[in-house]
């Protein structure tokens, strides 16, 4: 899976580039802007999302899909877990942090602030 999300990040800056291109050598017009927004794009981050949610641990994930997805709190979670609330604060963390350092997140993140 992480090979695919891979290939999709590399394929994503190449259309990028030939997308920004002007159409012409005197247009200051560029192809994007001709291009009605697809849903393939959603898509792609769909897979590229899920293939950083499966590069945690399965307690990370389980906080993450628990409390962020599901909005059950800290202290129900680590009722259900029989752990602490604050190591469920400490899961919760790392795992978005990790999430927020993914490469491929990350290039989403840029795409969508740039449109």
């Amino acid at each position: 899976m992480y090979r695919l999300s891979k290939k999709q990040c590399k394929i994503r800056r190449h259309e990028e580039l030939i997308l920004n291109a002007p159409l012409s050598d005197d247009a200051s017009v560029e192809l994007v802007e001709l291009l009605p927004l697809q849903e393939p794009l959603e898509n792609d981050l769909s897979i590229s999302l899920r293939d950083a949610l499966s590069r945690l641990s399965p307690k990370q994930f389980y906080v993450i899909r628990t409390i962020v997805l599901n909005g059950y709190t800290e202290h129900e979670v680590s009722e259900q877990l029989k752990i602490s609330q604050p190591a469920v604060n400490k899961i919760k963390k790392a795992a978005l942090k990790r999430l927020q350092n993914d490469k491929c997140l990350r290039e989403w993140k840029n795409y969508e602030s740039s449109r």
